[in-house]
């Protein structure tokens, strides 16, 4: 282990002691070629012309030694690694009994390692210290007429308001997939999607309000059963990219009652289709997103009622709520914002920079 850890300080401090100009392009593309760049956690960067070479994200905790050692790779030869706050708490500690073992057998001081970073926290400064940071993560990126066209490919037209709800909450790993299957309540997509919560909150949707759901990914009969809910629902499996688009336009509003996501894409992804949003006002990220045209916050269930109020009330004006979202956010400004942080903390020159 000593061994290994000199060898890999001598051969990073010969990257190193190479000035930019002296590191080849040759070596980046190569690096970059590794099956390792397109990994979980890594993202990369394009902007206007093509793949960037000199900057690269890190959106969660690494699982594994192969992307880490990778990651220390590039930053020994002045890759920029930015920091993107997209998984969970990250880069706080994580709260998910259900998170992968590595990440505490393996700690890292993630903020000291990314040069920059992409954030959703409510008080950046507090985090990221010195860190140059801007406020902008990957949810902002949501492109209301690219996913306006794939509901009219996927549908043949745009979808009248069908049902009241939609609520995505996948199965966990490992369950077994059957309507009769009892899911379990812990795990890691239930934490996630904060079942725990879901459940107290679904009874005063459906039974007391009497609105009509779609669960996404949680096909388990005998849970709504349980909750007395079975008949305000209809449980689908985890749908293709596409078909979730569709089931976003013909709800009237989505629940989100998440507390560990920091970039809730199913969020924006639904305010650019113009329907409005509950969420749970403790979210990590996705916060920025609600105010009283796109929306309502809530907490528990003496709350939830007053919260699917209002976004039914709102639902009524969907382009106003598609306008509100696009005004601020989506994939052209996101861009430009990007690039410009980009521009003025590295010296970039790119008009737009987005994920690839």
């Amino acid at each position: 282990m000593v061994l290994f850890l000199l060898i890999t300080f001598l051969s990073v401090t010969s990257v190193v002691s190479r000035t930019p100009g002296q590191i080849k392009t040759r070596d980046l593309r190569d690096l970059f070629s590794l099956p390792e760049a397109s990994t979980h956690p890594i993202r990369r960067f394009r902007d206007e012309n093509d793949i960037r070479h000199d900057v690269i994200a890190v959106c969660a905790p690494f699982r594994g030694d192969n992307t880490r050692d990778f990651i220390f790779r590039l930053k020994a030869q002045n890759v920029k690694i930015i920091g993107v706050q997209h998984y969970q708490e990250f880069p706080n500690s994580m709260s998910n009994p259900s998170e992968d073992p590595y990440v505490t057998t393996h700690p890292i001081d993630y903020i000291s390692l990314c040069d920059a970073w992409l954030t959703c926290e409510r008080n950046p400064e507090k985090t990221f210290r010195k860190r140059p940071y801007i406020e902008l993560v990957e949810s902002d990126f949501a492109d209301a007429r690219w996913l306006e066209n794939v509901v009219v490919k996927t549908n043949g037209a745009i979808p009248k308001k069908e049902f009241d709800f939609i609520y995505s909450v996948p199965g966990d790993p490992g369950q077994h997939k059957s309507p009769n299957t009892t899911c379990n309540n812990g795990g890691w997509q239930s934490h996630c999607r904060n079942w725990e919560l879901a459940k107290q909150c679904l009874p005063i949707l459906c039974t007391k309000m009497g609105l009509f759901g779609v669960v996404v990914g949680r096909e388990c009969l005998p849970n709504f059963d349980e909750l007395g809910v079975s008949s305000h629902v209809k449980l689908v499996e985890f749908q293709k990219y596409h078909d979730l688009q569709v089931l976003f336009k013909k709800a009237r509003f989505l629940f989100v009652p998440n507390k560990s996501d920091a970039s809730p894409r199913v969020l924006t992804e639904c305010l650019a289709h113009g329907t409005p949003v509950i969420v749970n006002e403790d979210i990590v990220g996705g916060w920025k997103y609600v105010n009283n045209k796109t929306g309502a916050f809530f907490t528990d269930p003496q709350n939830v009622e007053a919260a699917a109020k209002k976004a039914l009330k709102i639902s009524e004006n969907s382009r106003g709520v598609q306008d509100t979202f696009q005004v601020a956010y989506g994939k052209e400004k996101s861009a430009k914002a990007l690039s410009a942080f980009f521009n003025d903390t590295f010296g970039f020159e790119s008009k737009t920079i987005t994920f690839v």
